[in-house]
């Protein structure tokens, strides 16, 4: 009976979960923001490594800035820059602009500024790369609000 019912309300448009249904992936959640209205002049995501394309499939009107610190993701945004509204920046988000010591891990999606051990890897590489703001990007680049933010480092 349950199918029954999803299924007609499916048919016009509607889905029906159970009080309290947690929606567990991004793309679930994304197309709940949809659903309520939510439309993105800008959509932001620090951190893109080889992209978060439920991301950019679900606001595909909506500008798209990409920030992220390491090269070796270069053809990676590129590929999203060629698909999408979208442009980057080889950049670590910071909470003011210069430089910064990032520890480059081996697999790279493990790289982050702190201190720490991932397997086998202590800390990784050290080196140094650009830090900006978010709020200097939306100005220089005339970002327009409202934003939606995802942050992955």
């Amino acid at each position: 009976m349950e199918k029954v019912v999803k299924n007609i309300f499916n048919a016009f448009g509607f889905e029906i979960y159970r009080k309290g249904k947690i929606r567990r992936t991004l793309a679930e959640v994304l197309a709940h923001f949809s659903r309520l209205g939510f439309k993105p002049q800008t959509v932001i995501d620090v951190g893109v490594a080889t992209g978060t394309f439920e991301l950019y499939r679900a606001f595909p009107n909506s500008r798209h800035l990409l920030i992220e610190p390491l090269k070796e993701f270069r053809p990676f945004l590129e590929k999203i820059v060629r698909q999408f509204n979208a442009d980057y920046v080889i950049a670590a988000a910071s909470d003011r602009p210069g430089n910064i010591v990032i520890n480059v891990h081996t697999d790279l999606l493990g790289s982050s500024i702190l201190k720490e051990v991932e397997g086998s890897h202590v800390d990784g590489a050290e080196r140094f790369v650009a830090a900006v703001t978010v709020d200097d990007l939306c100005s220089k680049k005339s970002l327009r609000g409202p934003y939606l933010i995802k942050v992955d480092v």
